[in-house]
């Protein structure tokens, strides 16, 4: 909806119009705000007589506006993995990790019954491992992955479902790369 609003908002611009009526529902979460982002941009743009772009405000929600990768020196032996390795099961027990409105949580199921619950993915992770101690490394490390996914999809209004995509892999679709 970013590039929409953005556009619909330019045009408006340029033509002269000064209020705009705007919907939020699922899809269009956060349209108030991009319209309002977009407003931004359009009058520092016609004031500043330019394109909207470089202009100090922007609308980049998912992307950078530069890229840069970190360099990185490998050391000791490098081990590339290019297919899934599958979870050793844990016999400490089993956890199901959910997106409930805007909190997310872990309703843990071993020994001991136990459900945390909020909105940043590593405080609740914490708070499982200091409170179920014999959880193996593998384990959490799995863990802590489906908690940032459930983080990640509570800011983006996603659906979240444990052990599924956050994202399509779109790079390799219709043989592009």
């Amino acid at each position: 909806s970013v590039g929409i609003n953005a556009i619909l908002t330019a045009i408006a611009a340029e033509l002269g119009i000064s209020c705009i009526l705007t919907m939020e529902k699922n899809k269009t979460k956060n349209s108030t705000w991009e319209i309002r982002r977009a407003s931004e941009m359009m009058s520092i743009a016609l004031t500043k007589r330019k394109f909207p772009k470089d202009l100090g405000v922007d609308l980049l929600i998912l992307k950078d506006k530069k890229y840069e990768e970190e360099k990185v020196r490998y050391e000791g032996n490098v081990i590339e993995v290019y297919s899934p390795v599958p979870l050793k099961p844990d016999s400490s027990g089993f956890a199901r990790i959910f997106k409930e409105k805007s909190k997310i949580g872990i309703v843990w199921h071993g020994r001991r019954k136990l459900t945390v619950i909020g909105k940043d993915g590593l405080s609740i992770g914490r708070t499982l491992i200091r409170e179920v101690k014999e959880i193996s490394p593998e384990h959490a490390l799995y863990l802590g992955y489906e908690l940032s996914k459930a983080e990640i999809a509570s800011l983006l209004g996603k659906t979240y479902i444990q052990d599924r995509a956050l994202f399509r892999r779109i790079a390799n679709e219709g043989g592009s790369t």
